[in-house]
């Protein structure tokens, strides 16, 4: 008998019969059934419900729908990466923290809010700006110094910006150091400042040099004499080896300078002016004006980043600057900035609040250095409708006050004044009552906004009269005089605790009484920026 491979070779391929077909073809359905049985049984309840009428006839013919990925899933697959630049700046910490990373680490907190996000570090304020015109990155980290400087360049460009987000802010990180024998702004008269040139640290000294007793003609003999240098550790290096008497700066060379056994120490830093220098996150308008709601849960990530910000230090080693420090390095440098919580943000960017008058107080002095800064109104960029998106969530968030004990209002009393500021209010005869209430407000808004700036120093008030009548008549009325002032501060806002209120009468004149215009002078108040610390 020939094999079946012979009669196959031989004959070609056997028929089947139709009973054979028939039998092969319930055996192959048969097996499908019991894989799909074991594999997809769903498939055969949405069959008897079809029948049953429970659903539509087409379920029957269709594979059945994937499960819905979670709201997480769909968040992060319908946005695409966003692309942020930052500094290298402590500050900006809680970004990286929520994050995981220069990119948006699986499981981290903007991927569980399904943000896609990468983290760029640009230095340079020209190169990170050209990237934010051209499109390559969606929003920037800047301060509010730098951001007025750059508007001019936006502006040029026929972009539009949006600050949403306030991060934090420099909160011991930069000042101005100087010879033992400068105790206040008013010192620095006659003497040599080195500044990095373009630079917050510049803004700084700007600011202090035109909010002080200084004239006009004395803080231009200081600027012009300036010495200006690429960046803060080479100002530091200039002061350092004696060739100048101040330096703008940042740390560590702040602590440096309060070496006991150095002839320097620390004039003033944004310790005390905690609202100096904001760092805030700066969108294309474009892109907000589409996407409200991801820029509220960027803010609502960092908000949950801030638990890690002295806990957890992997992520922040993104930054270069960062690379080989310690853990507890990195947690030391923490304290120079504070992060900003959600009543921070809305007190601050409101169109009343600190950082549209620091704004445009940033934009008067890069004019006055000699920029092409634009002084305008920029109120529209500052937009408060992403982040209000989650007041349900942290409306109940309290705004931190500084504020000065009797014992440490009494130690900054004995203190030299960092600031003066002596103004010119007039009062009716013999009495704490203004004489002209509109012209008093005007000067007295002033000194608000410049208060609110420095809000963590104390704030002395001095009265001062003329020689004319009795002195202790005087003294009382003088100090009078100095309290209405403070109940003035006081109802627009400045924290009564951080007041020192003294009557000097006629004896702190800074005139000859001698002559009327000198008595006129003498009728002042001083108003004192003192350390509380």
């Amino acid at each position: 008998m020939s094999s079946l491979l012979e009669q196959y070779q031989n004959k070609g391929t056997a028929k089947l019969t139709k009973f054979a077909w028939f039998c092969i073809f319930v055996l192959v359905a048969l097996l499908a059934g019991a894989v799909v049985w074991f594999v997809k049984p769903e498939i055969f309840a949405n069959v008897t419900d079809a029948i049953k009428g429970k659903s539509d006839p087409e379920a029957v013919v269709m594979a059945p729908a994937p499960s819905a990925p979670s709201p997480e899933v769909t968040k992060r697959d319908n946005n695409k990466q966003v692309v942020i630049s930052l500094d290298e700046w402590i500050g900006w910490k809680p970004i990286f923290d929520a994050n995981g990373g220069v990119t948006t680490a699986k499981g981290s907190i903007f991927d569980k809010l399904g943000l896609n996000v990468k983290l760029v570090v640009i230095n340079d304020a020209a190169q990170s700006s050209n990237a934010l015109i051209s499109g390559n990155v969606t929003a920037a980290g800047y301060t509010l110094n730098r951001l007025a400087y750059l508007m001019d360049k936006f502006d040029r460009a026929n972009m539009q910006v949006v600050v949403p987000f306030l991060c934090n802010n420099s909160a011991g990180g930069d000042g101005i150091i100087a010879k033992k024998s400068i105790k206040s702004v008013e010192d620095l008269k006659g003497k040599t400042i080195v500044a990095p040139r373009f630079s917050e640290a510049q803004t700084l000294v700007y600011w202090f040099l035109y909010n002080s007793n200084l004239t006009p003609s004395e803080m231009s003999d200081i600027t012009s004499n300036m010495i200006l240098v690429n960046t803060p550790d080479e100002a530091a290096k200039v002061f350092f080896a004696g060739k100048a008497d101040a330096a703008a700066t940042w740390q560590p060379f702040l602590d440096q300078a309060n070496d006991p056994n150095a002839n320097t120490h620390t004039l003033v830093t944004t310790k005390q002016a905690t609202n100096l220098i904001l760092d805030v996150i700066v969108f294309r308008k474009d892109f907000y004006e589409k996407n409200k709601e991801w820029v509220s849960r960027f803010a609502d990530g960092v908000f949950q980043a801030h638990r890690l910000y002295k806990t957890k230090f992997d992520s922040v080693r993104g930054m270069p600057m960062m690379n080989g420090l310690s853990d507890s390095e990195i947690a030391a440098m923490a304290d120079d900035a504070a992060l900003a919580n959600y009543a921070k943000n809305v007190s601050s960017l409101e169109r009343n609040g600190v950082g549209p008058k620091v704004f445009q107080d940033m934009l008067g002095i890069w004019k006055r250095i000699g920029e092409p800064a634009k002084v305008g109104n920029y109120e529209e960029i500052f937009d408060l409708s992403a982040l209000k998106l989650l007041e349900p969530q942290y409306g109940s968030t309290t705004l931190a006050v500084p504020t000065f004990t009797q014992e440490q209002r009494q130690v900054a009393r004995a203190k030299n004044a960092i600031m003066t500021r002596s103004l010119s209010i007039e009062f009716e005869v013999n009495s704490a009552v203004f004489k002209n209430p509109s012209a008093a407000q005007g000067v007295l808004d002033d000194i608000v906004n410049q208060l609110n700036i420095v809000d963590n120093a104390v704030v002395q008030i001095e009265g001062n009269t003329s020689s004319e009548g009795a002195r202790n008549i005087n003294i009382e009325l003088s100090n009078q005089r100095a309290n209405a002032v403070a109940k003035y501060l006081t109802r627009y806002g400045i924290n009564p605790s951080r007041f020192v209120v003294v009557g000097n009468g006629p004896d702190k004149p800074m005139a000859n009484n001698s002559t009327p215009e000198g008595r006129q002078k003498n009728r002042r108040t001083d108003i004192m920026i003192k350390a509380g610390d």
